[in-house]
């Protein structure tokens, strides 16, 4: 466990730099475009990201699957990604085009503050996106998380890059900012292509029956997949279909701060993925139980942290205008902690040939999240969306929790209670980047 714990330190670090740059460009982009145009401009990266992950059908997750499986098979993984990522992205790119020209949803635009014509550029983007997002997965697959974790830097440097050049120096405003956000999608879709041909040593080949299998798996996991990112981000649809632009910048801004804090579980669900994939049932089972408790109690301190800190930093990154967003960031957290901690759990299921239970998991937290959004929004506006999200989330991971316990048939005593070993653990893995190996003689 400690070299899952070495592995995750790495990928929390790179992650940890990913969310300094990210705070940067975002509160450059908040303080240049105000609340509204904030909102609009979140809202229409959030159009291009539910079209590229609806159409990209679980295949990431599945060729991190069979590639860590059966690592012989990733030239041909990587084939299959290269044909089957342009032509879902085609298509994604395709629907899209198509509903930026019906008037109602055009009119949603409008009101939004986002220009149609801007949305069907930024829909060009797509087959490049899809073909990015299925070899970075592709990398993580392999094994190489180095490689993987500074993939998922890249965009973000890339953006932060283009929004000093375009906002700051050309004063462009919400047309710099969106094609900063295209190129540093298009460049790092090409990187990640490259470093994953790179690690097939230039052998790419297509198998239709491989791809058959990783379809399979990736369509089990796809409604899971659809349901957590909607989770996350359908009640900012809804934000701004009842409310205002300027509610919707400022709900991204306080979700935004707050799901900073999955940036550690999202590096340990990042190798867990790949490493219990390679390993027994039991022994896999046991590992991500002793994660999941040191989770919660880690995850309940940083939480803390931040509820200390949430005003302060808001006002510093972003202006007083935005100050609204601290007390929904507030709401979000007890949520976050319960998921952020029991999605180590979901992860297991899904390594572990369960993706289903997974997806049900997402199914059953979106269910509530719809339900209570359209209860709470029209009424209390972005404070009942935070409620609401916070809700489905505890939600979801008591689910994963019943069905971990069920699928392995541990107790939860022996899930929740946080033992001397798994702090032994961490703190082998703490020390042993800092280590010297003794001198040979």
């Amino acid at each position: 466990m400690s070299r899952l714990f070495q592995e995750s330190l790495l990928t929390f670090a790179t992650r940890g730099l990913l969310a300094l740059v990210g705070l940067a460009a975002g509160a450059i982009v908040a303080r240049a475009l105000g609340p509204a145009l904030q909102g609009g401009y979140s809202l229409a990266v959030l159009c291009v990201l539910v079209a590229s992950m609806l159409f990209n059908i679980g295949l990431g997750p599945a060729n991190v699957y069979f590639g860590a499986r059966q690592p012989e098979h990733l030239p041909r993984l990587a084939g299959n990604a290269l044909v089957s990522g342009l032509l879902l992205g085609g298509l994604a790119a395709l629907v899209l085009l198509l509903l930026t020209m019906l008037p109602a949803f055009c009119a949603y635009l409008d009101a939004a503050g986002i220009p149609p014509h801007w949305l069907r550029w930024m829909a060009l983007v797509l087959p490049l996106s899809i073909v990015g997002f299925q070899f970075r997965d592709l990398v993580r697959g392999s094994g190489d998380i180095v490689r993987y974790n500074l993939l998922m830097l890249l965009p973000a440097c890339l953006v932060l890059c283009g929004v000093l050049v375009l906002v700051l120096g050309a004063g462009w405003r919400l047309g710099g900012v969106l094609v900063a956000w295209c190129f540093a999608e298009c460049f790092s879709a090409v990187v990640a292509v490259r470093l994953g041909v790179w690690g097939c040593r230039g052998r790419l080949a297509t198998d239709a029956r491989l791809f058959r299998e990783t379809l399979r798996y990736g369509l089990r996991l796809h409604p899971g997949t659809v349901a957590q990112f909607l989770n996350y981000r359908l009640d900012v649809f809804l934000v701004a279909y009842f409310r205002s632009p300027a509610e919707v910048g400022l709900y991204v801004v306080a979700t935004g701060l707050a799901e900073k804090l999955y940036e550690l579980p999202v590096s340990l669900w990042t190798v867990l993925l790949y490493r219990n994939a390679r390993h027994e049932t039991d022994t896999a089972a046991q590992v991500s139980a002793a994660v999941f408790r040191l989770m919660l109690v880690i995850l309940a301190v940083l939480c803390g942290v931040f509820a200390a800190l949430a005003y302060p930093v808001i006002r510093f990154l972003y202006g007083s205008s935005f100050l609204g967003a601290v007390a929904v960031a507030w709401v979000l957290l007890p949520g976050i902690w319960l998921y952020g901690a029991g999605k180590i759990l979901g992860v297991h299921l899904m390594a572990t040939g369960r993706p289903g239970r997974d997806a049900a998991a997402a199914g059953f937290s979106l269910a509530i999240t719809v339900l209570l959004d359209l209860l709470l929004i029209p009424r209390y506006g972005i404070m009942g969306a935070a409620l609401a999200s916070s809700i489905a989330y505890g939600a979801a991971a008591v689910f994963l929790l019943g069905m971990f316990l069920r699928t392995t048939g541990m107790t939860p005593r022996e899930v929740l209670l946080v033992r001397r070993s798994d702090w032994k653990a961490l703190a082998t893995a703490v020390r042993a980047p800092f280590r010297r190996e003794a001198p040979q003689r």
